[in-house]
């Protein structure tokens, strides 16, 4: 039986996918308010494994733009004006953000898996990450149905994504690591 204030199975799974594309993977947790322990399923602990090992592969990117914040002050999650300045409308953009200069995140934020995502740069092109099915032209907005599988997540045509397992961290008894 859900408790009245406990997390629904999509806003844990809207959750985690979000913290997927933040700096650091985290998910706030308290005593009893855990996704995986009843009443979630495990398709919610599949998304928590799925998630945070793609995380894991992204620590090269998110390094790497870390590093450059030391430099420049140009953070790694970036509100969309600053990648596209000259597009009035990023301006407006509340809930819509860059990860890096490759990839345009638009979490879906309320229930139903349903959003509106605006694609910044009149003439960039953007492709649906996960299903690499769907081409998106800069300049117009596109309404998005999605699974609580993913969140609507495009990478920039052009774009080079360093990914790799490089962090080892604990890793000490994986042999040929």
């Amino acid at each position: 039986m859900r408790v009245a204030n406990e997390p629904s199975e999509e806003l844990w799974a809207l959750w985690i996918h979000f913290s997927l594309f933040c700096p650091v993977y985290e998910l706030m947790l308290g005593t009893n308010h855990t996704p995986y322990y009843p009443p979630y399923t495990e398709n919610l602990v599949l998304a928590m494994k799925k998630t945070s090992k793609l995380h894991h592969s992204f620590f090269p990117h998110i390094k790497s733009y870390q590093y450059r914040a030391t430099k420049d002050g140009i953070p790694l999650i970036r509100a969309q004006f600053l990648e596209a300045p000259e597009d009035s409308q990023t301006y407006e953009m509340v809930d819509e953000y860059f990860f890096g200069s490759e990839f345009l995140i638009a979490p879906i934020v309320s229930p139903g898996g349903s959003r509106t995502v605006y694609f910044p740069q009149k003439g960039t092109k953007y492709l649906e990450y996960f299903n690499k099915t769907n081409l998106y032209m800069g300049g117009t907005s596109s309404t998005i149905q999605m699974s609580t599988d993913f969140i609507p997540v495009y990478v920039v045509e052009g774009a080079i994504v360093p990914r790799g397992d490089i962090y080892q961290g604990n890793n000490k008894w994986t042999l040929n690591w």
